[in-house]
């Protein structure tokens, strides 16, 4: 259900947002940081498709988007809806993941000019506000780029993350190789140069995608360890 919330007293116009996530209290938590801070949450929603049925184009300025939203379309999925409809509608994607690549999503499938807004940050109310208003205004000006509020990046190649990703989710190096495409020698030195990477000493096959796995759930969960693996889905 939309919360219809009033604007807060400022000088200009308060920016109007459209709030999405998941998680009640998160949500709940972030309208009212907006709202602190002098603008005006003109709806909030649980799911994508709750946000997609409601929008109307004009009716706000800056969608602020949970990027992992459980089952169904993701953040990222219904910022690209949102901004096919709304060309001028500044993104802030919110998560606690360090780099969106780590959930299947890579920057290429980001409306351009996406604010990224890591939650860690949130106990500081003003770095999300900061982030609607510079979305604000760099669609209104036209000018998307804001290298403050740029898409993370971890220190691994896209090939590297994506067997990564595939190895915490339990895929063997046969299976990781049948979907990626490639043979199963690649994925074998793709996990090598991982392990060389993260300094982590091979004393089994096991051990080392056991230690693979963690280090992908702990970039990609961050504190947030009460996800179902569901939600960060391969097939997604």
């Amino acid at each position: 259900m939309a919360a219809d919330m009033s604007p807060g007293s400022v000088d200009a116009a308060p920016v109007k947002c459209l709030v999405v996530d998941d998680h009640d209290f998160a949500r709940q938590s972030i309208c009212l940081m907006l709202q602190h801070g002098g603008l005006t949450v003109a709806a909030s929603f649980g799911t994508a498709s709750a946000a997609a049925q409601w929008f109307v184009p004009g009716l706000v300025a800056v969608a602020v988007l949970d990027l992992d939203l459980g089952s169904g379309p993701s953040g990222a999925d219904l910022a690209v809806r949102l901004r096919r409809s709304q060309p001028d509608l500044g993104v802030v994607l919110l998560t606690v993941c360090t780099d969106p690549r780590l959930l299947g999503v890579s920057e290429a499938d980001l409306p351009l000019g996406t604010h990224y807004v890591l939650k860690d940050s949130l106990h500081e109310g003003a770095r999300l506000v900061e982030a609607v208003q510079a979305a604000d205004i760099a669609m209104a000006a036209d000018v998307p780029d804001d290298s403050s509020f740029a898409v993370p990046r971890a220190q691994f190649g896209d090939a590297q993350i994506a067997v990564l990703r595939l190895i915490a989710h339990g895929y063997t190096n046969q299976e990781i190789a049948r979907r990626r495409g490639v043979t199963v020698e690649a994925v074998e030195r793709a996990i090598t140069r991982l392990n060389r990477q993260l300094g982590i000493k091979v004393g089994s096959d096991r051990s080392s995608r056991v230690t693979l796995a963690n280090v992908y759930w702990a970039m990609a969960r961050g504190s947030d360890t009460g996800r179902s693996s569901g939600a960060d889905g391969v097939d997604r």
